[in-house]
């Protein structure tokens, strides 16, 4: 177990959760076959994991808060133009490296000879929606807004002391393009619901110091009813059918988590904070384990129940295992690279 020393330990443990629920929902039909009190397992458990993307958005608008600083105004476009290299090299190059592996994997040569596919795949590569289809590596529309809204922080950046006002201002424009039909894809994308994610983490990134000074013994009782409500929720005992109640709903559940950090007597297991650590490369390596296993072994679902749970099981551990290594041996790396490159260091 780790204690809480002035770090926010309770992040990791979000994105922990995040990506398993993420790898839960997209393998969720190898357990369907099993069914318990007429209910298939795999929908029970999992059907809907998706959430776990939007606790990523929102975990993102929260942490871009929390480590982006204003700056004189002097520095404000080198600062700019370092925080989009570093957020660029920290998303494009695993994704580029495993969008091609995933191409050469699981398709024909004609993909890369094909205009229609060619056209896909310049898009996903530039992190742009592509007509009604999914990126070439299908789970890559996440890092779609994930850009689209460093975009809008880096904009904010250039306008120093009243960044925070100019990033809010952005998304009334945003909120307000969103009451218009769109036929163009990119704008579809920006005035989806899914941009309210990265809205609601700013704003909970943006109160935290105010947030944070909740008395200690509100911590727990509060912790305990936002979980009871999520629960409820993901197991459809309560349906929040109203889109900004459920946002609502998401919002004390991270709120309620982090505060955890402030008490001492609270510790998070080192092996849910290493999954936590390695969330990213858990996205992206996850589809490659199922849709391999699947090729190699046939679906699952024609297992035995009991095969089928030990084959997901031990394909959650190798999706872990496999994401551990790119981690350590090309995530880690990039990222120190980056950050050693393109250190922001303002001039004196």
């Amino acid at each position: 177990m780790v204690k809480q020393h002035n770090k926010l330990y309770s992040l990791q443990v979000i994105r922990a959760i995040a990506a398993l629920l993420v790898c839960g929902f997209h393998a969720k039909a190898q357990l369907n076959h099993i069914v318990i009190n007429k209910a298939a397992l795999g929908d029970f458990l999992f059907k809907k994991g998706s959430v776990g993307v939007g606790l990523f958005f929102i975990m993102s608008g929260f942490i871009i808060v929390l480590t982006t600083k204003t700056t004189a105004a002097k520095d404000a476009w080198s600062y700019t133009k370092n925080f989009l290299i570093k957020r660029f090299f920290r998303i494009a190059p695993m994704y580029y490296l495993l969008t091609f592996l995933w191409l050469l994997l699981f398709f024909k040569f004609t993909y890369f000879t094909e205009w229609k596919t060619q056209n896909q795949l310049i898009h996903s590569l530039l992190f742009l929606p592509f007509e009604n289809k999914r990126p070439s590596l299908f789970l890559g529309w996440t890092l779609n807004y994930e850009m689209f809204f460093y975009v809008c922080v880096s904009i904010s950046l250039l306008f120093s002391t009243y960044r925070k006002y100019v990033l809010f201002a952005l998304f009334g424009i945003i909120i307000a393009l969103s009451f218009f039909t769109w036929k163009s894809p990119y704008m579809k994308m920006v005035t989806n619901d899914n941009m309210h994610f990265f809205m609601l983490g700013v704003l909970i990134g943006t109160f935290y110091p105010n947030i944070k000074s909740i008395p200690k013994k509100l911590i727990i009782p509060f912790f305990c009813v936002s979980m009871l409500a999520f629960v409820s929720h993901y197991f459809s005992v309560i349906q929040w059918s109203n889109h900004y109640v459920y946002l609502l709903m998401l919002s004390a559940t991270i709120v309620s988590t982090i505060l955890l950090d402030e008490l001492d007597s609270v510790s998070f297991p080192k092996w849910l904070l290493y999954i936590g650590d390695i969330s990213f490369s858990i996205y992206l390596v996850h589809p490659f384990i199922l849709v391999g296993f699947e090729k190699i072994f046939g679906k699952v679902n024609t297992f035995s129940p009991w095969l089928s749970t030990i084959s997901f099981l031990a394909q959650l551990v190798l999706i872990i295992a496999v994401a551990g290594i790119v981690y350590t041996y090309i995530e880690q790396k990039v990222v120190a690279f980056t950050n050693k490159k393109f250190v922001f260091k303002p001039k004196i």
